[in-house]
């Protein structure tokens, strides 16, 4: 693919939560209407793959189709994405809650595991070790942190250190989150010093951001919608 050129955010908005790619899909479609998707990294929010919402009432239902359906956006648009996928329960173990890079490469590469607290009617157990990687790709230096794993002070030193070891001119840090009570963009102030920000929330408490090189770029109002913005890397 070539390099990438443009990062933005889904915000996951919308009160009709039944099917996450789909509600994408036709983000999308209404975006390419007025503004270029080709060569950019889109951030998609956390539980993406959960039908119904990150909040849905138990039992909780993962959408098993969710990579491969990113994957056909991804060859067909040339867009990348970071997503935030609740893992498959494997012998009676939840899975975690991950950020994945999603891209015509199979199978999705993981960035990083939650590690701060716990999902809504105990969705994924936390991560008791950091997991997080840092990947130089189509140009950029992409690393990746969960909602409220990104405002833990702990978590700066070794993140940034991960994505500066890969000598990148261009590096972003990807936050898939579904922020309900933590202010989102107070989360992304604290690394616009360091590196690009691009956080993507799947709730209308709280707008996503994109922090780069001194400008912010906020989903507009009403929060209850779904958009897709996007900037100039």
């Amino acid at each position: 693919m070539p390099p990438i050129r443009r990062i933005g955010f889904f915000h996951f908005g919308g009160a009709d939560k039944r099917s996450p790619v789909t509600s994408l899909e036709i983000a999308l479609n209404k975006t390419e209407l007025e503004d270029s998707l080709e060569n950019s990294l889109i951030v998609l929010p956390e539980g993406f793959n959960v039908l119904g919402g990150y909040y849905a009432p138990p039992p909780v239902k993962l959408d098993a189709l969710v990579s491969p359906r990113l994957q056909a956006l991804s060859v067909s648009r040339t867009i990348s994405f970071v997503v935030g996928l609740i893992e498959q329960e494997t012998g009676g173990v939840k899975g975690y809650n991950s950020a994945y890079l999603v891209d015509e490469s199979t199978p999705p590469l993981l960035l990083s595991r939650k590690r701060c607290g716990r999902g809504p009617h105990c969705l994924y157990p936390r991560c008791p070790k950091d997991e997080g990687v840092a990947v130089l790709r189509r140009g950029i230096g992409i690393t990746a942190l969960l909602c409220d794993d990104a405002g833990e002070t702990e978590n700066q030193k070794p993140t940034l250190a991960r994505v500066e070891s890969l000598h990148s001119d261009r590096n972003v840090l990807c936050i898939p989150a579904c922020m309900t009570i933590t202010d989102s963009l107070a989360i992304a102030k604290l690394w616009e010093k360091s590196i690009t920000v691009v956080l993507a929330n799947g709730s209308a408490s709280f707008s996503s951001v994109i922090i780069h090189q001194g400008c912010e770029l906020i989903s507009g109002h009403p929060r209850n919608e779904n958009q897709i913005k996007l900037c100039d890397l």
